[in-house]
């Protein structure tokens, strides 16, 4: 019947063809043949007003409806065609179909089914088909235009599956059974265009690659397994796990989104694509090999949230290189990379917040560095597996605040990386627990944290808009704030600090305020060429040195710890107001420079605290305290100061034995010059002993030099001797003999020294005044 017309149709029911029946270039109304065995088919080109039905039928051969046009429908429900494996059995090319096309209610094909660059008017329904071509290409739809849905329910496939390049108004496949081909691809759908919703699921089983890329869809959905065909060998790291669904470049105007279902053996691939609405991979297994990233999102654009939270199961790790994400980043759930990253994002940007959730068990390092969130960083759950980096923010940006979540207590296994950071509200830190021993054999993690000399909190360089609080933190390594800006205050407020040897390093740390009241530190603190409005360091502990050197406090500062075991070094540091406990002078602080204006507390404790201790001299401590005491209040504790910087200085001198002799009688007699009151009480002291003795020896020891000598007066004659500079005309009249002149000798040299150390001790007075 080939090039005939069936004007009437042709019908065949229950017949057996020995030979293939041909209806090439045929035309007419319908062909329908149903019950019958036939050694093959061909109508190429055939031309059909109605349907083309095939059902129930037993074909051996090759079925060709290669160009054919038919008005209606294809339908082939329940044929059986049987044309070996590696054999065309279906081949329609170009087929031109008005209506829909029929392979359900048990259709089977050994060998290849091909309907490339078939037009389809309304549907495709494959439902209960099976497809089976081992180790080739068992469906090809490369090229299809369906203007209507294509549709699969209980699909078995054994082969190859292609819709390469095809257009569809919808693509919904429930419990796909397929095995892989040729070069282990099980679905091929790269720039597959679905106008409505692109489903794979659920209760899909896929054992190979399922290829979308450069597909587009208004809305995809993914369940059921997907297996990779075989393990291939390859080095972890950054590398990706062998893959089990490739979506690059997929363009979808609204959502991705998995079901419970989504069980993925190997690697997912979205790199490159651009979601319209969220990326909902919530209640996923993805399961890849350890070292690996078995996501991989790398340049990514989702319009709207991206979800891997709730059930969602990993083994590998995520990339997110160079992301986008419009609104919020949760991530849940339970992930298992090893000692690799478990969430890396390099570069990624986030429009809302990134927020750990508070069952997230993520046994590896969060990663994130160079990211920008817009909204804040919400830290929970469990993350980190080692004493490595849990967490790293280096040099990331974040909009909001980085903080723990409200309502659990975060732990942190490892070290909290934000080097760098800039974050325009708070950085707070309050309520984390962190652990920085490695899981015993058994995987079970210590309760308690160990004191190690890892570090636990890396913020050098950081710029905080807000304030950055580590109060109440427990940290068992070290805390470095290395150049950091604080617009806010640091607050370590009744933090244990464990690090050692050194428990917090803040050098060049510029912050409104810092709080370091109760605190405890079992190893240094370095706090040297930092810049504060306030320092408080009332009862802390310090078990090693404090090193502040050049700090600089425009403020308040309050040293008074309950414990400092350490030494105190203040040299060259800067500060308004000062108040230093004597628990320091157990090492002696080294306050050579210290500059303040005022000090606050009772004079002796500042006199105590404040004083240099050691050899080496250096006026400058003393001078300084001296000043602050007058400022303060306190002019005669000044004096003392003072005083006792020249005693200092007089035991580092080198004098000859004069100059010592000198210096020495000035220390007794007028304080070297602070107190030259003290030289009329000495004065005094020695004219009243003198008079005691002239009465005692008058007149047995005295004799009148002269005839016409005034009345002896012992009182006056004693000042007499006494005062260099006054004549009362006493000890010129009489002349002393035996212990008498040896006294009156001695009372001369005195009232002379006396007399020259009040005159330095004046003049020094004035020339200070």
């Amino acid at each position: 019947m080939s090039r005939g017309e069936l004007v009437c149709g042709f019908t065949a029911d229950h017949c057996y063809f020995e030979d293939p029946v041909v209806f090439d270039d045929a035309s007419g109304s319908s062909i329908t043949i149903t019950n019958c065995h036939l050694r093959g088919l061909s109508a190429d080109s055939v031309a059909l007003t109605h349907n083309l039905e095939l059902q129930h039928c037993h074909v051996t051969g090759e079925v060709r409806l290669a160009g054919a046009r038919i008005a209606g429908q294809l339908n082939c429900a329940g044929t059986q065609i049987s044309a070996g494996a590696g054999k065309p059995a279906l081949t329609a090319f170009l087929l031109d179909v008005r209506r829909g096309v029929l392979l359900t209610d048990g259709f089977h094909c050994e060998g290849e089914t091909s309907l490339q660059g078939a037009t389809i008017g309304q549907f495709i329904d494959l439902s209960g088909a099976t497809f089976d071509n081992p180790e080739r290409v068992a469906l090809e739809f490369r090229d299809l235009r369906l203007d209507g849905s294509f549709m699969a329910t209980s699909l078995d496939v054994q082969g190859t599956l292609q819709l390469e390049r095809g257009s569809v108004s919808a693509l919904d496949v429930e419990r796909l059974r397929l095995r892989s081909g040729e070069h282990d691809d099980a679905l091929l759908a790269g720039g597959l265009e679905c106008a409505g919703l692109l489903r794979l699921g659920p209760h899909c089983d896929v054992v190979g690659t399922v290829v979308l890329d450069h597909a587009s869809a208004n809305r995809a959905m993914l369940g059921g397994t997907f297996r990779c065909r075989e393990e291939k060998a390859g080095e972890g790291g950054a590398a990706p796990a062998p893959c089990a669904f490739s979506a690059r470049s997929m363009d979808v105007v609204r959502s991705f989104e998995s079901d419970s279902s989504l069980r993925i053996e190997g690697s997912l691939v979205l790199q490159d694509a651009r979601l319209g609405g969220d990326l909902d991979l919530s209640r996923a297994d993805v399961e890849g090999p350890l070292g690996f990233f078995s996501v991989l999102c790398d340049r990514i654009t989702v319009a709207g949230a991206m979800h891997l939270n709730d059930g969602f199961h990993l083994v590998g790790g995520v990339r997110l290189w160079g992301g986008s994400v419009g609104r919020d980043l949760l991530l849940g759930g339970r992930w298992e990379a090893g000692e690799g990253d478990a969430f890396s994002a390099l570069r990624l940007k986030v429009g809302g917040s990134l927020v750990l959730q508070e069952r997230l068990v993520m046994n590896g390092t969060l990663s994130a560095q160079h990211a920008v969130v817009e909204g804040d960083v919400v830290l929970a759950g469990t993350v980190g597996v080692t004493a490595s980096d849990a967490v790293d923010l280096t040099r990331s940006t974040v909009k909001g605040s980085i903080r723990p979540s409200t309502s659990s207590r975060p732990t942190i296994r490892g070290r909290l990386a934000m080097d760098c950071v800039r974050a325009e509200g708070d950085v707070r830190l309050t309520g984390l627990s962190c652990i920085q021993d490695a899981p015993g054999e058994d995987g079970a993690l210590p309760r308690e944290a160990s004191t190690v000399q890892a570090d636990t909190v890396l913020l050098n360089g950081a710029r905080i808009e807000g304030a950055c609080y580590l109060n109440d933190f427990v940290a068992p390594g070290a805390v470095h704030l290395f150049g950091a800006r604080v617009g806010g205050v640091v607050n370590l407020r009744g933090g244990a600090f464990h690090g050692t040897p050194q428990s917090l390093e803040a050098e060049g740390l510029q912050a409104r305020s810092l709080l370091l009241d109760r605190a405890t530190f079992t190893g240094s603190v370095a706090l040297p060429d930092c810049v504060f409005g306030g320092l408080n360091a009332t009862q802390s502990e310090f078990d090693r040195s404090v090193n502040c050197r050049r700090l600089t406090v425009t403020g308040p500062t309050y040293l008074s710890p309950a414990r400092a075991d350490g030494r105190l070094d203040l040299s060259h540091a800067s500060m308004a107001v000062l108040k230093v406990n004597p628990v320091f002078l157990r090492s002696g602080p080294e306050v050579n420079g210290l500059t303040y204006r005022a000090i606050e507390g009772e004079p002796a404790t500042a006199f105590a605290a404040m004083l240099p201790t050691g050899t080496r001299f250096a006026a400058q401590p003393y001078e300084q305290l001296a000043s602050a005491l007058r400022q303060s209040g306190h002019p005669e504790v000044s004096k003392d100061v003072l005083i006792e910087m020249r005693k200092h200085q007089l035991g580092a001198a080198r004098k000859n034995v004069f100059g010592r002799v000198w210096s020495r009688t000035l220390g007794a007699t007028v304080a070297f010059g602070y107190r030259p009151e003290r030289t009329v009480g000495w004065l005094v002291l020695l004219g009243l002993l003198g008079a005691l003795v002239c009465m005692l020896g008058h007149p047995e020891h005295f004799h009148a030099a002269r005839e016409d000598v005034p009345v002896f007066n012992p009182w006056v004659y004693s000042f007499d001797t006494l005062l260099p500079i006054i004549d009362f005309r006493q000890q010129d009249a009489w002349i002393p003999g035996s212990y008498v002149r040896w006294w009156t000798w001695f009372v001369t040299a005195a009232g002379w020294i006396l007399s020259t150390a009040l005159v330095a001790g004046v003049t020094r007075a004035m020339s200070r005044t």
